[in-house]
């Protein structure tokens, strides 16, 4: 379910910066690029780390990075806002 509305968001970020027709700030659109890359590189961290507990030190980049990666995607929204 997480994914699924990842990817949604991911795709509406896309459509958002591609669309021109769409009034945006030059600094509004690095933020929706931003939070994009974000978004997509915490999906595909926790779809391939979330199984990976066998190395202690493995578990423990992976889980730095997704707390890391959840802060900026935060940050980031609260920059467009």
């Amino acid at each position: 379910m997480f994914l699924v509305i990842a990817e949604c968001g991911c795709r509406a970020c896309v459509v958002a910066v591609v669309c021109r027709q769409m009034e945006m700030s030059r600094k509004c659109r690095h933020a929706v690029v931003n939070l994009c890359v974000a978004v997509l590189l915490l999906c595909v961290l926790y779809t391939a780390g979330i199984h990976v507990t066998v190395h202690v030190i493995i578990c423990r980049v992976v889980g730095v990075s997704l707390h890391y990666l959840s802060l900026s995607v935060l940050l980031w929204i609260t920059v467009i806002n």
